[in-house]
């Protein structure tokens, strides 16, 4: 079992994923993690997905500060540091290019996957 951690920022000048708001827009964020989770693992459950405005934003470019937390289960138990780090590059691009739909910039900070104890695992 994976834990997977990313943190994005989003900057929008047309109000298009949070012209539907709060929990709705985490809702719809959340859907689209879910399909992207799936290209890469048997199973997926996100624990947190939330959109906060940054303090980076400005009158003319909103920013948007992105979290999103999952465990999942992968087949292969354990990962080493190669193939963790390829995972991490891969779920990267695929978070920047899906993200592209909502945001005209797309900024992703952090992709990390750390492997879970047996005893950590509670689904």
């Amino acid at each position: 079992m994976h834990l997977v951690e990313v943190d994005v920022q989003g900057s929008e000048k047309h109000s298009e994923i949070l012209a539907h708001e709060g929990k709705d827009a985490e809702f719809l964020l959340e859907e689209l993690v879910v399909h992207l989770f799936q290209e890469f693992y048997e199973h997926s459950l996100v624990d947190e997905v939330t959109i906060n405005r940054s303090a980076r934003s400005t009158p003319e470019q909103l920013w948007y500060d992105i979290r999103i937390l999952a465990r999942c289960s992968h087949p292969l138990p354990a990962m080493d540091k190669h193939g963790r780090e390829f995972m991490e590059l891969t779920l990267e691009g695929q978070f920047s290019s899906a993200l592209t739909e909502f945001f005209d910039i797309v900024e992703v900070k952090l992709v990390m996957i750390t492997t879970l104890s047996a005893d950590r695992v509670v689904i």
